[in-house]
């Protein structure tokens, strides 16, 4: 039997599978694999890339013998070696039996991944301005396998995350745009190499520290400046104005300071000048401001550069003073009692203009320059208001006084004034000046007999001692405002004391009558001693007058009442000049008449019993 030969039918395998990374370096096998034909072995293998031929396994020479014999090599299989860009087509293959060759096989792609070429970078403008916006194109020539689409970009070496594409505009540009910006594109196949440039900014004129719209100095401050300071790059510089004047350096009233900062990348400021005008208050009259003449505006103005035109900030310098001149709309009120004042308007003149207060007993009541009371006002409301101005340099303040009229009240006391027995009405009111009505209760009879006084502050009212019965005095004080309520006292009728039924009465009656007998006692008493003495002196006269005088017997001398009824004397004076003094006669050193007499005889008549 012959058996039926076929020419083989073949398919290209490869492996691994593509595509795979030019940068791995890897190595693919081609494989040509028979699927049908008769015999089932291919002997030689024709290898194409896309349709060209490439070479044929295996590639020996039949005669040939020793190493170079490569007839024992598998014609079915074929290496790619370290597959680059260069390997990628469609590949196929043909298969050869002994029925001879068959047809090529249905292309296989070889895909090689790589990645893109290099990248270039423009940006405009070319010089950024700052708080404006830059924009950045990157571009390739090479755009790798598979086509690149995506970009990457890198801004001070660190990526930007949220960008892809090949163009990108930064707005606003500020401190950290002066920086490097890279970019590359980027695939399946790898990174390309990237593009980098420096971006150079400028900035405008702008204020870093501008000048506040008001600026205010205590008067007599003697350290007082104006300071701004002005970005800007390239640099420029500041000139300073009064009232749209320049200060030139000759002003000896000013002096300026200058200095160029650096960038500060805390506050993304760029450089940036600053400067300082200094008020000289040593070549000011008298060191201190005007307060009119020197309350100017004054501008601290930049120069232009290249990125922009010069800046002005203008302020107005005030010069400031504490609250003076208080004054109220009224110091002085007066207000019944149960109504409403009114308003009270606090001024005062002070730079800055001065804020209110007002205070009572010192404790604030109102904030505020009017003194409105909206509640009606008792008695206890009178009184001193103190209204204070103040502004950050002092405080100034006046008081208003409020008055509170309101009826009197009054009251009765009875007293002794000037031996006489009175009652007196005081009245307590606003004002204190009033007017006095005395009047009887209970009764029609009237006090026209009464006397009155006083002034306008109380009325003495003089009792009468002929009223007998019981009374009840009433007194009604009346000011301004109106008549307040009456006042009373119930006073008793006059009555002899002894009358009186007082506890010392009977005393006093019983002290009177002791005292009277006893002054009638001693009247009697001296009487007789009158009557007696006149005797006793007839009596002594009538014996002396007889011939040979009467003898007076010691025996006959009396006693007189105030010598304590003694017995007489049994010796006579033994000398005229005795010093014994007789207390009822004449204090002569002899004694009375009568009882010198006596006592002359008796010493004669003793005498002349006594022996030679």
């Amino acid at each position: 039997l012959n058996p039926q030969i076929d020419k083989p039918i073949v398919v290209l395998n490869m492996d691994p599978e593509t595509p795979v990374v030019e940068n791995d370096q890897a190595n693919i096998t081609l494989l040509c694999n028979i699927v049908d034909g008769n015999p089932l072995v291919l002997t030689k293998v024709r290898w194409f890339l896309d349709g060209e031929f490439l070479k044929e396994l295996p590639e020996c020479d039949e005669a040939s013998t020793g190493d170079e014999n490569l007839c024992e090599v598998d014609p079915t299989k074929m290496l790619l070696q370290n597959v680059g860009r260069e390997f990628i087509g469609n590949y196929s293959c043909e298969g050869f039996n002994v029925a001879g060759w068959g047809d090529t096989s249905e292309e296989n792609p070889l895909d090689i991944y790589y990645e893109p070429g290099n990248a270039t970078m423009v940006h405009y403008p070319h010089v950024a301005i700052k708080r404006k916006s830059v924009t950045f194109n990157c571009s390739i020539e090479d755009r790798g396998n598979p086509i690149a689409t995506r970009y990457r970009w890198l801004r001070g070496g660190k990526p930007v995350m949220d960008v892809v594409t090949p163009s990108w505009t930064v707005d606003p540009v500020g401190l950290d745009s002066r920086t490097t910006f890279s970019c590359f594109a980027y695939n399946e196949g790898g990174e390309g190499n990237a593009a980098e440039v420096r971006l150079e900014v400028h900035a405008p004129p702008a204020f870093v520290q501008k000048l506040h719209p008001y600026t205010g100095a205590l008067y007599s401050t003697s350290n007082i400046s104006l300071a701004c300071r002005v970005e800007c790059v390239p640099s420029c510089t500041i000139s300073w104005f009064k009232d749209g004047v320049g200060i030139e350096d000759s002003d000896k009233r000013y002096y300026i300071t200058s200095q160029y900062l650096a960038a500060e990348p805390a506050t993304g400021d760029f450089e940036s000048a600053y400067s300082v005008l200094h008020f000289n208050m040593s070549a000011w009259p008298d060191g201190i401001l005007d307060r009119i003449r020197d309350s100017s505006n004054y501008s601290c103005v930049s120069s232009n550069n290249s990125a922009g035109p010069g800046v002005r900030s203008t302020t107005y310098f005030g010069v400031e003073y504490p609250p003076e001149n208080t004054s109220l709309s009224n110091a002085a009120i007066s207000v019944e009692e149960g109504k409403i004042p009114p308003r009270i308007v606090c001024s005062s003149r002070a730079y800055p203009e001065p804020a209110f207060y007002w205070t009572r007993n010192g404790e604030t009541i109102v904030k505020g320059s009017a003194l409105v009371v909206n509640s009606v006002l008792g008695r206890d409301d009178a009184g001193v208001y103190t209204c204070v101005a103040f502004n950050k340099h002092g405080n100034h303040s006046t008081d208003a006084v409020i008055d509170i009229h309101y009826k009197p009240t009054c009251g009765i006391v009875r007293k002794e004034v000037n031996n006489e027995d009175v009652l007196i009405c005081t009245a307590t009111g606003s004002p204190r000046e009033s007017e006095f009505e005395w009047s009887l209760k209970y009764e029609n009879d009237t006090l026209q007999s009464h006397k009155t006084g006083g002034d306008a502050y109380e009325s003495i009212l003089t009792l009468d001692n002929d009223v007998s019965a019981m009374r009840t005095y009433v007194c009604v004080a009346s000011n301004s405002v109106g008549m307040g309520p009456p006042c009373e006292i119930e006073v008793a009728g006059y009555v002899a004391w002894w009358l009186k039924g007082d506890i010392l009465t009977p005393y006093i009656l019983i002290a009177a009558v002791a005292a009277l007998l006893l002054a009638v006692i001693l009247i009697c008493v001296i009487i007789i001693c009158i009557c007696r003495r006149k005797r006793r002196q007839d009596k002594f006269t009538g014996e002396s007058s007889t011939a040979g005088g009467s003898q007076i017997e010691p025996g006959e001398y009396e006693n007189l009442p105030f010598h304590g009824l003694a017995t007489p004397p049994k010796k006579p004076l033994h000398d005229i000049a005795d010093d014994l003094v007789y207390a009822d006669l004449d204090e002569n050193n002899y004694g009375p008449i009568n009882y010198k007499a006596a006592s002359i005889y008796n010493m004669v008549k003793f005498k002349g019993r006594t022996p030679n």
